[in-house]
């Protein structure tokens, strides 16, 4: 009974950051609406996204590149978990005998990338950017890279703990993961490849999921 109210706590915060999500989404959607974007697009929260954008001083390639090649290290450390699912799974003949955390990883990383898919093709905001002339506008919110960035580690850190015996050895790895997605956002942020809101959403929605996560995990394990 313990450990399902433990688990109820995770998933009543992914609830929570859930809900912010879409009240967020629906603000920007609706609040402050100026056409401030390339080509005269239209962009929600325009006043503080344009101000922060000018300040930022626009495209910076450096950062844009450097985003690109954590998130790579980002999705690879997500690969290598899915990995030791197949390898146990292969090694124990059966997916039912795999580890509960390792089946709920495969189904949540089945999740997150039907959420990256759909925002990839459905979106309220236009880049502030145009990053390819032959592309043109490119959707935006909420920031594809930033999600993908932080619902990995957050899976990734949930089996450091599982795994991980050694206390010392636990909290840098988790603290040097988590160190690796936020340099990966902020690097992100400051290349000036999205609006200030398609940070801040992706955050919201990437840690909603994240705590869906943990409360699948936390369900059947006491230590977490």
């Amino acid at each position: 009974m313990a450990l399902r109210q433990r688990s109820r706590k995770y998933f009543i915060r992914g609830c929570i950051f859930l809900a912010a999500f879409l009240i967020f989404t629906i603000i920007v959607r609706f609040v402050n609406v100026e056409p401030i974007g390339p080509e005269g697009t239209s962009v929600g929260l325009a006043k503080l996204n344009g101000a922060v954008f000018n300040r930022l001083g626009g495209f910076h390639q450096g950062f844009y590149t450097l985003s690109n090649i954590l998130g790579a290290i980002v999705l690879l450390g997500g690969l290598c978990v899915a990995l030791l699912t197949v390898i146990q799974a292969v090694h124990k003949r059966s997916i039912r005998k795999v580890n509960w955390d390792l089946k709920v990883y495969i189904l949540y990383g089945i999740a997150v990338l039907v959420i990256y898919l759909v925002t990839e093709h459905f979106s309220i905001n236009w880049r502030p950017v145009i990053l390819d002339a032959e592309k043109g506008l490119e959707l935006s919110y909420p920031s594809s890279h930033t999600l993908l960035s932080i619902s990995v580690i957050g899976a990734i850190t949930a089996q450091i703990r599982l795994r991980v015996k050694d206390a010392g050895t636990r909290h840098i790895l988790e603290f040097g993961a988590w160190v690796l997605a936020s340099v990966t956002v902020l690097a992100r942020f400051l290349s000036g490849v999205h609006w200030t809101t398609d940070i801040i959403g992706s955050i919201l929605l990437a840690t909603a999921l994240c705590e869906g996560y943990r409360a699948a995990v936390k369900y059947r394990y006491r230590r977490f």
